[in-house]
């Protein structure tokens, strides 16, 4: 509750009030210095905070130990011992616990099973390739039975191959242990494949909170539109005239509908900053609908999986947007934004006019 770590004049968690459902998988994402590891370090105890109080249920934990907490951490770094196997990497805490050996065995063979390690337990880790390497890892942090795990960037080592492998896994694995997992990350992808709840950081502070898809689709700041997304939300200043939006630098209008210019100007704002996903926008070479629709010129297109990505300029913003078929680079036609779709932002302060 309100978290603060302060370094000097630094401020790197600045009010940080956060609360996690048991057995939730949440994910703290934002870029780098955002405050987002430092948060996790603190629940781990491994920083103190400046102020503020971190609860695990009722228990204020501001003081314990680490090893009193009931905690796992998996950090980017594997942090494994290169000269042992895999099979004495996973049951060293366990060892180290006093654990019998008897006991041990059980674990290993139901954390091997979990995580498919049987055919490398006896293997050295330094042989071992890095998503094996990163299963080895999360498997003698789970073999604990941690009431809470805590994932640093742990994907981030990884190549491409093994990443989008380990992602998958991650998933599985917490949803079969039912353990309440915080997870750190920069990576857009792997919060929206991974979280029920997403943490968006920035400067210390918590900009955002919701599923993947709240922050996916309604944005409460330029930054979240931005920041969530590839690519990322399309944005353009423009100031508000009656059901009119003039764009500031080439002064193209774009007709809003009725209802939607009526909320706007409820609202009072005048100068905004609109944002529109680019699987919103469609285009066609002759005008069908003068609501919500531009005149532009295609200055590129590019295939995308089975998506066709193409760009234009409104002023000096590259806009980009996603349809199915094909769309002739260099052609000049017309854009149409789904009004229902369209995002507003007020110019000054980046929010949301309707959050």
């Amino acid at each position: 509750m309100d978290l603060k770590k302060y370094y000097g004049t630094v401020k790197a968690v600045d009010g940080v009030d956060l609360e996690i459902i048991d057995k939730e998988f949440v994910v703290l994402l934002g870029p780098s210095g955002c405050g987002k590891t430092t948060t996790l370090r603190c629940v781990a105890g491994l920083e103190s905070p400046t102020s503020g109080e971190i609860y695990f249920g009722d228990l204020m934990v501001n003081n314990l130990e680490p090893a009193d907490r009931n905690i796992a951490m998996v950090f980017q770094f594997f942090a494994l011992y290169p000269h042992l196997s895999a099979m004495d990497n996973i049951s060293f805490p366990l060892r180290a616990q006093g654990v019998s050996g008897k006991k041990i065995q059980g674990k290993i063979e139901w954390v091997s099973d979990l995580l498919q390690l049987g055919g490398i337990l006896k293997r050295k880790v330094q042989t071992l390739p890095g998503g094996d390497q990163q299963k080895v890892a999360l498997a003698r942090a789970i073999v604990r039975d941690p009431a809470v795990l805590l994932l640093d960037e742990p994907l981030s080592q990884l190549d491409e191959r093994f990443r989008d492998e380990m992602r998958t896994e991650l998933g599985r694995i917490q949803k079969s242990l039912q353990v309440t997992t915080l997870y750190v990350t920069h990576d857009q992808r792997e919060a929206m494949a991974l979280a029920d709840r997403i943490v968006l950081m920035k400067d210390g502070k918590i900009l955002q909170v919701g599923s993947p898809k709240d922050l996916y689709e309604n944005p409460e700041t330029v930054f979240a539109g931005y920041f969530i997304g590839s690519p990322g939300m399309n944005f353009a200043s423009c100031i508000l005239e009656g059901d009119r939006l003039l764009f500031e630098v080439d002064k193209k209008e774009l007709r809003l509908p009725g209802d939607v210019a009526n909320q706007l100007n409820q609202k009072g704002r005048k100068n905004l900053v609109i944002g529109i996903r680019p699987e919103h926008i469609s285009f066609s070479q002759r005008q069908k609908e003068p609501v919500a629709s531009l005149g532009i010129k295609v200055i590129r297109a590019e295939k995308f999986s089975q998506f066709e990505l193409f760009s234009f300029r409104l002023g000096k913003k590259l806009f980009m947007g996603r349809v199915r078929e094909e769309v002739p680079e260099g052609a000049e036609g017309y854009v149409r934004f789904r009004p229902e779709r369209m995002r507003f932002f007020d110019a000054e302060t980046g929010r949301s006019v309707f959050a």
